[in-house]
């Protein structure tokens, strides 16, 4: 269970120079009842405002998919901006203060995924 967040994040190796931006996609199960605690902890510790402070970071988010199971989402201007945040300073302490809250199951934390952009749209949120 410690490891459990130690080969979720994979290196990205393209040799598709068209490779442009990209969704990372993290699933983790968490304790039950303890999906708000953990977006909480995520919060504190700045995880968001921390991603997005990485040149090329464009949205993060944190999603309840099922009582307890919890996605991370963020879009990436490319590869090399994802990995930026891979390798970013403080990753090693967020991962070891959020694992009392993951569930104590052998997958409590999937391997990321990543997706290439093909299309996007969107709408400017409303601040009302």
């Amino acid at each position: 269970m410690g490891d459990g967040f130690r080969g979720c994040a994979r290196p990205i190796h393209s040799h598709d120079p068209e490779l442009g931006m990209i969704r990372s996609l993290l699933r983790m199960k968490v304790k039950p009842g303890r999906e708000r605690a953990f977006a909480a902890l995520f919060e504190e510790r700045q995880i968001p405002e921390r991603a997005m402070a990485i040149p090329g970071c464009l949205s993060v988010e944190l999603s309840i998919i099922d009582a307890g199971e919890i996605l991370s989402t963020a879009l990436w201007a490319s590869p090399e901006a994802y990995q930026g945040w891979l390798n970013s300073p403080g990753r090693v302490d967020d991962i070891a203060a959020l694992l009392p809250l993951l569930a104590n199951v052998p997958d409590a934390v999937s391997p990321s995924e990543i997706c290439e952009i093909l299309l996007t749209s969107s709408q400017p949120v409303s601040g009302d």
